[in-house]
């Protein structure tokens, strides 16, 4: 009896942690459910990201991000249209979403793919736009953007 109750505390404890399960982080309050917000500056914000501030990738025809422990790297970029930009990560572990990180809204005009196995990946950003991108697992925490010229 007393290994059940400990296996029963074990797992409630886990449970109220969300791992693994299907209950989202908390929201990050200061993003917009949109994912986009006015930061401290006055600027518009995107996954904690504003395109005046974002690494300068304007000049590269390409660009990679990486994950360095629970953040991307860069996280917050700026390039030019037509600008490929590769993505390596276990996705497996880290799978990529298109969107919002606060509130999991994945937005469908991003060309960022639901990435969920592999450990490359590229997309062609085309179009000016701002385009986020978070780890579905370890959201808001772990997010970034693209602002494309």
């Amino acid at each position: 009896m007393r290994r059940l109750s400990c296996l029963v505390v074990v797992a409630v404890l886990f449970a109220g942690a969300g791992c693994g399960g299907d209950d989202p982080a908390p929201a990050d309050t200061s993003y917009a459910a949109a994912g986009s917000s006015t930061g401290a500056s006055g600027a518009q914000t995107l996954n904690g990201c504003e395109a005046a501030t974002a690494e300068d990738h304007t000049s590269d025809a390409t660009l990679t991000i990486a994950t360095a422990g629970l953040s991307y790297t860069p996280a917050c970029v700026k390039v030019k249209a037509g600008t490929d930009v590769t993505f390596n990560a276990d996705f497996g572990i880290h799978p990529l979403r298109g969107g919002d990180a606060a509130s999991r809204e994945e937005d469908e005009g991003s060309p960022i793919d639901d990435t969920d196995s592999g450990t490359s990946v590229t997309f062609t950003f085309a179009s000016a736009g701002a385009f986020g991108f978070y780890c579905n697992i370890h959201a808001p925490s772990m997010a970034g953007a693209v602002f494309v010229e």
